[in-house]
């Protein structure tokens, strides 16, 4: 019996304490066990919309906001999909 259950874990903190670390991990173990696993790092995704070089301004102005929420908007998108059967490389 094949059983059609989906789980998201999310990672929130400050910067630098290790989510992407453990993140890495729980992927690997649940890969390793024969689960489909995909990490979705809005860092990532920033880095490719913003760019390697992130002025500190970039996460307390306000006018960057719309930015932020466009790189979150994309990470979420690409997880639905995911959820949905189209698996993103």
């Amino acid at each position: 019996m094949e059983l059609d259950t989906k789980l998201i874990i999310v990672m929130v903190g400050l910067p630098a304490r290790g989510k992407s670390f453990v993140s890495m991990k729980i992927a690997r173990f649940f890969n390793w066990y024969g689960v489909k696993a995909k990490i979705f790092n809005q860092g990532v995704y920033r880095k490719l919309t913003v760019g390697l070089n992130v002025k500190n301004d970039y996460f307390d102005e306000v006018k960057n906001q719309s930015e932020r929420d466009k790189v979150s908007n994309m990470a979420l998108d690409h997880l639905i999909e995911y959820l949905k059967g189209n698996f993103i490389k």
